[in-house]
């Protein structure tokens, strides 16, 4: 719907206003033809109005600019953070004992019971298994591997490289 200047004109009294997009979108309705709040917000996208109130279009930045703005407000925003946190003050850290490696039964998947090691050898029938008891914690009360092995498949991911060379 081409919009004429009649309700482009009370789109901008309205707008200085401060009224809200779908009450605005009733007003000019009632001038002229149906228009929705998304034919508002449209409108006043291509015009340079923001849909905060009494917002005025201003000169176009160019993407440099608001990139720089960008990191500039960035870097506030880390300082204020950094300064408003206290700094966390760490309890002197225990080191774990390492699980012992249990010896490695070599069962079969028939021969397994329910609370013992499933953690497979060989990539190659007839396939075997570790055998020990299984370790239970609160986090994974019914787990399938005993400590050692379970330590093994879910240890933690070293830190990513960035893929970017360093400028």
């Amino acid at each position: 719907m081409p919009w004429n200047v009649k309700q482009t004109e009370l789109l901008k009294t309205l707008v200085t206003e401060g009224m809200r997009c779908s009450r605005m979108a009733l007003e000019i309705s009632l001038h002229g033809d149906k228009v929705t709040r998304n034919a508002v917000i449209g409108k006043m996208h291509r015009m340079g109005y923001s849909r905060s109130p009494l917002a005025m279009p201003g000169p176009r930045r160019t993407k440099a600019e608001q990139a720089r703005d960008n990191s500039v407000k960035m870097s506030i925003m880390r300082k204020e953070a950094k300064a408003a946190a206290p700094s966390p003050k760490r309890a002197p850290s225990i080191p774990k004992e390492p699980p012992y490696r249990p010896t490695f039964r070599g069962v079969s998947l028939l021969e397994l019971g329910a609370r013992e090691c499933r953690f497979p050898r060989g990539d190659r029938a007839p396939f075997t298994f570790c055998g020990a008891p299984t370790h239970a914690t609160e986090a994974e009360p019914y787990s399938s591997y005993c400590h050692y092995h379970q330590t093994v498949t879910h240890s933690a991911l070293p830190p990513r490289r960035s893929i970017r060379p360093a400028a």
